[in-house]
């Protein structure tokens, strides 16, 4: 994806919950442990192979992570926008 299209989706997600804002001021919740471009690939990746979730590579953030932020992704409809993978 281009970096264009991560801009585009840096919006999208800033909607459903994967800002990447950490300087909001708030001090409330726990500090991410994954970037959300890490999780953005992570959710690509998935869609576009059809992995199986025990089969999902160690590079990755833990499969637990990245399938709670695809079903949320899924279920807002932002994966029917986002720029398909080539």
């Amino acid at each position: 994806m281009t970096e264009a299209g991560y801009a585009v989706q840096a919006i999208a997600q800033t909607k459903n919950g994967l800002s990447s804002d950490h300087d909001s001021g708030a001090k409330v919740g726990r500090p991410r442990k994954n970037k959300p471009r890490t999780l953005w690939d992570a959710i690509q990746y998935i869609a576009a192979t059809g992995c199986q979730w025990a089969q999902f590579p160690d590079d990755f953030p833990p499969f637990t992570t990245v399938q709670y932020h695809f079903y949320r992704t899924r279920d807002n409809g932002l994966l029917d926008v986002a720029e398909p993978v080539a």
